[in-house]
């Protein structure tokens, strides 16, 4: 623990990695997270989370568990969950992206059915929409 009021009513949460002013401040019980921000991320009980940026954390006081918000004000909402900053953050990828594979060969690659298949081009025109492409 580094900053100041860093978790400050910790009381039996082990494990956890907090960096910077207030970082954890509200954290109790909760364990193995890991907190680099200024500010306390809503955390108090929740364990296995990740949490990397200013204001970033939690949407609300709801906890949850193994999530990771990276970039200012990235707001965590269910468990196991990625979000990478908030609705104004564009975000870049500049290699190949799987969702379903380990290995994509191209841009975007799923493996999910024809049925449920979002095109690569309306994501890129910013219209992601589920659309079938059976004929």
């Amino acid at each position: 623990m580094l900053g100041i009021d860093c978790a400050v009513d910790l009381t039996s949460g082990t494990h956890n990695t907090l960096i910077g002013s207030q970082a954890g401040i509200g954290i109790t019980t909760g364990s193995y997270n890991t907190i680099v921000s200024s500010g306390d991320g809503l955390v108090t009980t929740g364990g296995t989370n990740t949490i990397i940026g200013h204001n970033a954390g939690f949407y609300d006081t709801t906890q949850h568990n193994f999530s990771t918000a990276l970039g200012y004000n990235a707001k965590i909402t269910k468990d196991s969950q990625i979000v990478l900053g908030n609705s104004s953050t564009e975000v870049y990828i500049p290699n190949n992206v799987g969702i379903g594979t380990s290995s994509p060969g191209s841009k975007f690659v799923s493996s999910h059915s024809k049925s449920n298949r979002v095109p690569y081009d309306a994501i890129l025109n910013g219209n992601p929409k589920k659309v079938s492409t059976e004929r």
